[in-house]
């Protein structure tokens, strides 16, 4: 396992992380179906073994359930000062609200902040994000820095920054000058937005990246990438049409799969390989797919050839 400087801050962290959104289970929310918490706790358990040291989850993620089985496991791991824990809030469900509301209120924020370390067993979060918060409220209400540097400077949190699914959006806060450590952005073959703009700029002001969906959302991963869903599987919402485009376009990426190396070994590649990725954090269920997926960070980086390859599936030149 290889292993990166977490932004401007000493931590060094596996660039492979353990997505914990799936092991949340489908309780409430839509995930990706049910889950097993034996399941969980050994797919966890695994990946400490393998030397991932990386764990990002949150609050909503079977509202508790996934810190819950996350903390429950680091509280007993030996070499625990070398984990580092990453959870999200700022997406309210503690009123018993029927549907989660956005909440950046400073009692919103230090209560989910609070509610968490219970639930991860944690004096101190070592990164703390705000979930897909809405990015006009962000740039246009100081409270919500002010009430997260607060935390900090009061232990709760060693760190924050923000987890989002435009990458624009954060490029909106870097050039802004808002002082966060971290940015969970989408980056994966399907959807490369954001190394236009965002990576470039988060490294040059050592802002760490955390590439969320670096399968996206297994459709890079051959034993997930299917056309039909479960009910409780958040994927079934999408039109019939985009996941057969989705599927068409993983056909095609067949020639990236060898005897050493999966496809969604690959895409982990493609992801790691860019310099401004500090970790990518695929979920795991398993303690199969903690294998798989920790194998990827000792593989050689995708050659020349097949990084054309790649970008001629996803980007075909236009013949007149």
């Amino acid at each position: 396992m290889n292993y990166k400087r977490l932004g401007k801050s000493n931590r060094r962290v596996s660039e492979i992380g353990f997505g914990g959104w799936a092991i949340g289970g489908d309780q409430f929310e839509a995930a990706y179906g049910p889950s097993n918490d034996e399941t969980s706790l050994l797919a966890i358990q695994r990946a400490l073994e393998l030397g991932i040291t990386f764990f990002d989850t949150a609050d909503l993620f079977g509202r508790g359930h996934s810190e819950a089985l996350i903390g429950r496991v680091l509280s007993e791991w030996p070499d625990r000062d070398r984990i580092t824990v990453a959870t999200k809030g700022g997406v309210n469900f503690y009123r018993g609200a029927e549907a989660p509301e956005v909440d950046l209120t400073p009692y919103g924020i230090a209560n989910a902040v609070e509610q968490s370390r219970i639930r991860l067993r944690l004096d101190c979060i070592d990164l703390y994000m705000l979930m897909n918060p809405p990015l006009d409220l962000l740039l246009q209400n100081g409270r919500v820095w002010e009430t997260l540097a607060a935390l900090r400077r009061a232990g709760k949190i060693a760190s924050y920054g923000v987890s989002l699914t435009d990458a624009d959006d954060g490029v909106r806060i870097l050039k802004e000058g808002i002082l966060v450590d971290a940015l969970e952005v989408t980056y994966n073959m399907f959807f490369q937005s954001a190394a236009i703009e965002l990576l470039p700029l988060a490294k040059k002001k050592r802002v760490a990246i955390i590439a969320r969906e670096p399968l996206a959302n297994g459709f890079l991963a051959k034993a997930a990438n299917k056309r039909t869903y479960g009910p409780t599987d958040h994927r079934s919402w999408a039109l019939a049409e985009y996941l057969e485009e989705l599927g068409s376009m993983f056909e095609k990426l067949h020639f990236l799969e060898t005897p050493e190396r999966s496809t969604a070994q690959a895409a982990l590649r493609f992801v790691l390989d860019h310099p401004a990725v500090t970790v990518a954090i695929p979920g795991i269920r398993t303690a199969e797919q903690a294998e798989e997926n920790c194998a990827a960070s000792s593989l050689p980086p995708l050659s020349e050839c097949e990084l054309k390859q790649i970008n001629d599936v996803f980007f075909p030149e236009v013949i007149p």
